[in-house]
């Protein structure tokens, strides 16, 4: 969510903190996971050749849904229609607080695939605005001012997780093997109302 600071701060962080942020969703992920892996080191060279550009990496979505088909049955039960796939791929403890700059999925899905063990995704509210910027790799976000942002969830990325990418966030890694590598898929489909439930 992009804030609009005419509103009261106290009103935005009251309306917030009512806000569930993520859930965890009971799939067969395993095997998607495993194939994802497989795929992602096949296609090495070219995920980590410009990591220091950015930590996400978007990938050709058909090419891999034909690789693994396994995602398909792993998301039916969700009656979706993926709109893209790409890999998180970080080396760093403390990613940056941002706001994806993404019109399409409000609500993406992430699945741990290499060393997310002791890895957190954290949410925050804010009484700054954002700043959008262009990553060297052509891709915006919208980066915070960390002094402006109090901490108001977190989840672990141990199994697939439906959080909301359109607000304030930062990864966190704990695990001292790197780097941290999850699957992200955005939708076609408004899948806020899960977060509901």
């Amino acid at each position: 969510m992009l804030y609009y600071f005419v509103m009261d701060t106290v009103f935005l962080q009251h309306i917030n903190s009512c806000m569930k942020y993520y859930k965890y969703l009971e799939l067969d992920w395993q095997p998607s996971a495993a194939k994802l892996k497989d795929y992602f080191y096949k296609h090495e060279q070219t995920f980590l050749s410009d990591l220091a550009q950015s930590s996400w990496k978007p990938t050709n979505t058909l090419d891999i849904i034909r690789h693994v088909p396994e995602l398909l049955d792993m998301l039916a039960p969700l009656m979706v229609r993926i709109h893209f796939i790409a890999f998180f791929v970080t080396e760093h403890q403390y990613g940056r607080i941002h706001i994806d700059d993404d019109d399409y999925s409000k609500v993406r899905l992430n699945i741990p695939i290499i060393n997310c063990e002791d890895t957190e995704t954290i949410f925050f509210t804010v009484t700054e605005p954002s700043e959008k910027i262009m990553q060297s790799n052509g891709i915006a976000l919208h980066n915070l001012n960390p002094n402006a942002c109090k901490q108001v969830d977190q989840y672990y990325l141990t199994q697939p997780v439906l959080f909301r990418n359109t607000e304030p966030h930062q990864v966190v890694s704990n695990n001292i093997l790197q780097p941290r590598i999850s699957c992200s898929i955005g939708f076609y489909q408004d899948l806020s109302y899960l977060l509901e439930e």
